[in-house]
């Protein structure tokens, strides 16, 4: 698939605010001309300015100048790099000026005054694809990457980019190929249904190469989901357990007031940290009680709230006190989301066994800390990572799977290759397990790019930020 269009594009391609660099991207025929037209180039002695020719992948010095007015208008940095040899295999030029929104946007105007025009959200990424320079799977691995929030979400999506995925997929795809071929050649040229041979180990190579690997695959969808978007963790309890110090140790500041005095958080209190390499919005709620103000009240309805948005609940219990009716009240409220029951106040058990949990409670993990004595809490970390993966495989050694997109392109593909699978073995007419192998193969196509149309194209680069 080539680009159609010859247009030259150009963007911001940093974030706008204060800063110390910015960069405005030129890609495109004219890339070149319009940098000839504004860089000018100064002197060794700093005296005089003069039109510069540029090498190809040589930085150089200079000033931005609107040729209208003759005024500079940013001291810069420049280069030039010649197609093929550029992001897009296009000509591209990168000017480097001081960051600020004034200053960028300026040197832009002049830029699209001069011909090109404003490139659409990842269009430059787009333009990547469509060159052949990167691959589908490569190029959705570039917004990853972007908005990376952990280092195991930065590993994952250059796991993609190094095209680890997308060798496998095809791979399989070409198994599935070869598959189809030979069972159209026994459709189109064997009259008599004895003389017709298919290959005794299809079935099995179709089994150990195509669908293990997509099975696999599918599976680790969840964890890839997990450490690229993280999850929202609800901090639940009667007041008074240690909700709120919990929340200031697991994210190692004060920022929940801490006080003796029962329905001092009144409101969700939501922070951002990462544990064992897991994005993890920490909400530290109201307490659960009956008879609160109204304003508690209000809280305590917000917190219920929270509970069901939850990804993961921490239902925190005084580990000095047995359970009463509120804790069970409460353990009721949450008991259908996935659970760590955290029994804080260890430090106060130095002769007494803390009570045992109500049997109802052991169908979860508990985990015993001292949030005073900061203890017990890298059991609680680990409690976490436990519960959020229980249920998404061993990592193993496949690459994960970035986006929902092609997680259901991989699903749908297994359960094509499956009833593949099956009618091979069931005799099932060739005409009906043709369908099913060109069913996979399209699925496995539409993630490589090898068989995409350009609605759907438009659709995945419109995910990225103007100026990639």
């Amino acid at each position: 698939m080539e680009p159609s269009d010859q247009s030259t594009i150009a963007a911001i391609a940093t974030p706008l605010g204060t800063g110390g660099i910015g960069i405005v991207k030129i890609s495109g025929p004219d890339a070149l001309k319009i940098a000839q037209a504004l860089f000018r180039s100064s002197t060794a002695s700093g005296s005089g300015m003069y039109p510069h020719s540029f090498s190809s992948h040589h930085l150089y010095y200079g000033w931005i100048q609107d040729p209208a007015l003759a005024d500079p208008v940013d001291e810069v940095m420049i280069v030039f790099m010649r197609a093929p040899r550029s992001y897009t295999r296009e000509d591209i030029v990168e000017i480097q000026a001081h960051s600020g929104i004034a200053t960028l946007s300026r040197i832009l105007s002049l830029v699209l005054n001069r011909g090109a025009r404003l490139a659409e959200p990842g269009e430059f990424t787009k333009r990547a694809f469509l060159n052949g320079r990167i691959n589908l799977t490569q190029a959705e691995s570039v917004i990853d990457i972007i908005q990376s929030k952990s280092r195991q979400a930065l590993q994952m999506a250059m796991a993609q980019m190094n095209g680890t995925m997308h060798r496998q997929i095809k791979t399989a795809r070409q198994v599935l190929l070869d598959g189809l071929a030979q069972i159209e050649t026994a459709i189109d040229f064997i009259e008599d249904p004895d003389d017709i041979i298919i290959d005794d180990t299809l079935p099995k190579r179709l089994r150990e190469t195509v669908a293990n690997l997509l099975s696999n695959l599918v599976r680790q969808y969840h964890r890839t989901y997990v450490y690229r978007d993280g999850i929202k963790m609800a901090v639940v309890g009667k007041p008074n357990v240690g909700k709120s110090s919990l929340l200031n140790c697991l994210i190692k500041k004060d920022r929940a007031i801490v006080t003796e005095i029962p329905g001092t958080t009144r409101d969700l209190i939501e922070e951002s940290v990462t544990i064992k390499g897991i994005p993890i919005v920490v909400v530290d709620t109201a307490g659960l009680r009956n008879g609160g103000d109204a304003v508690e009240n209000i809280g305590i309805q917000k917190t219920r709230d929270c509970i069901e948005e939850a990804d993961l609940v921490l239902f925190m219990v005084d580990a000095a006190l047995p359970p009463d009716e509120d804790d069970q009240r409460i353990f009721n409220q949450i008991k259908h989301k996935k659970t760590i029951i955290v029994k804080n106040k260890t430090d106060l058990l130095r002769q007494d066994p803390a009570s045992p949990p109500p049997d109802d409670w052991t169908v979860f993990p508990v985990v015993d800390i001292s949030v005073l004595e900061q203890t017990g809490i890298n059991a609680l970390e680990q409690a976490i990572h436990h519960s959020v993966f229980q249920n998404a495989g061993p990592l193993g050694e496949n690459p994960m799977v970035p986006n929902i997109r092609q997680k259901r392109l991989l699903a749908n593909a297994l359960s094509a290759t499956t009833r593949l699978i099956d009618g091979l073995e069931k005799d099932t007419p060739l005409e009906i397990i043709a369908i099913d192998a060109k069913e996979a193969i399209n699925h496995l196509g539409e993630i490589t790019g090898e068989s995409i149309d350009e609605a759907l194209i438009d659709r995945i680069f419109s995910r990225f930020c103007i100026g990639k």
